[in-house]
């Protein structure tokens, strides 16, 4: 008996990590195959702070990596939107961008978007 293949969705899917790297969108679609149909699309919203008296020479690539401070990175978006955009309709419609790079505790918050 042929095996039937079911097509999931990802609700949770960052392209960027800490220090704003990751795959390249089309990499990602690539991984996603034709076994995830949708996926939603956003980066890490806070950027891995490079302290050099706290780790030297040795960049941290994950926030465990050092005890420095993590700080909202609001450029995600404008990345993740570019990424995006490069989609053709068809390849756009795999994906829910979403909105990050904010920080929810600052009350200008609402005025940057």
């Amino acid at each position: 008996m042929a095996m039937k293949i079911t097509r999931f969705s990802d609700a949770h899917f960052h392209l960027t990590n800490y220090v704003q790297k990751g795959p390249d969108i089309r990499e990602f679609l690539q991984i996603m195959g034709d076994k995830v149909g949708r996926s939603t699309l956003f980066g890490i919203p806070v950027q891995q702070q490079w302290s050099w008296m706290n780790s030297g020479e040795d960049a941290p690539r994950y926030y465990l990596d050092t005890d420095a401070p993590l700080y909202y990175y609001s450029f995600t978006d404008a990345y993740i939107a570019s990424e995006f955009n490069s989609l053709t309709e068809e390849e756009k419609k795999r994906f829910e961008p979403m909105i990050t790079g904010f920080n929810p505790a600052d009350m200008y918050a609402a005025e940057h978007t």
